[in-house]
């Protein structure tokens, strides 16, 4: 007879519980990145034909602008020249009036000495009128040079203003030159660390992406840590970088300002009337 051992107890054990945490997939976060900057794309798009047409009315008004300072010069010249030629006119008529009077005076009082007093009375009119004469062509050539500097200033003052229109455009439809301006805001400073960038808060999104994707600094360089914040003063495209070991003010209206005083500098000219 066989020995079987039999158990007629169940025993009951606790159930094992397994969880799987599912890794967050690079992938989903690059697609959605992606997905964020098209959408941006699409929304910088709908403003480029709005941007055009304001660009070719800037241009449109500044050539009107220019002609007709050109033109306003030219008459303003033309008509100093004139008065000048008139006044000249006057001068020699009155130089020939006296003239006659003096030879008819001459005449009947003694041709000889009459004759010669005539003479260097009729010379010393015409030096004064040629004198005369000079000062007025001098006085037409002055104000003429200065019509024309005055046109000078006014087209500069112009040429500013439709620059940093067009500047502000292309900052529209370029947002990401901000990380170009920042990068050379970088570069001036001496192995910089702890750097504090403060940015337009619509420029903010830009600069942690290309934060994110070590992009703020050129290929090869050490990274270095970087702190941004939005500042609602400064304008868009510019940027005011702080570190350790000094700050950079690249904001727009600052690189401008340079390049005003440049001009202002070649043209001998200032930018206050």
């Amino acid at each position: 007879m066989s020995k079987i051992i039999k158990n007629t107890e169940l025993q009951l054990i606790q159930p094992l519980k397994l969880e799987i945490i599912a890794e967050p997939q690079a992938e989903e976060k690059k697609d959605s990145r992606v997905e964020t900057m098209l959408e941006q794309s699409l929304q910088e798009q709908e403003n480029m034909e709005e941007l055009v047409d304001e660009s070719q009315k800037i241009l449109k008004e500044t050539e009107e602008i220019v002609v007709e300072l050109l033109e306003k010069a030219r008459v303003e010249a033309r008509l100093i020249i004139q008065n000048a030629q008139e006044e000249a006119d006057v001068i020699r008529n009155q130089v020939y009036e006296e003239a006659k009077t003096m030879r008819e005076s001459a005449v009947r009082e003694g041709y000889e000495a009459g004759l010669k007093q005539a003479q260097e009375e009729m010379e010393a009119e015409r030096l004064a009128a040629l004198q005369q004469k000079e000062e007025i062509l001098e006085e037409a050539r002055r104000s003429k040079l200065d019509i024309l500097s005055r046109s000078e200033l006014d087209m500069l003052h112009l040429v500013v203003a439709i620059a940093k229109k067009v500047i502000a455009s292309e900052l529209l439809l370029q947002p990401e030159s901000i990380i170009t301006v920042i990068r050379q805001a970088i570069e001036q400073l001496d192995h910089p660390d702890n750097l504090k960038v403060y940015v337009h808060p619509d420029d903010i999104q830009v600069v942690l992406d290309a934060i994110e994707f070590d992009e703020l600094t050129e290929i090869g360089s050490q990274s270095v840590q970087t702190e941004v914040k939005a500042d609602q003063r400064i304008n868009r495209g510019g940027c005011v970088v702080e570190s350790d070991c000094g700050s950079v003010d690249a904001r727009l209206e600052s690189r401008i300002a340079k390049v005003e005083d440049g001009l202002y500098s070649v043209t001998d000219v200032t930018g206050n009337e």
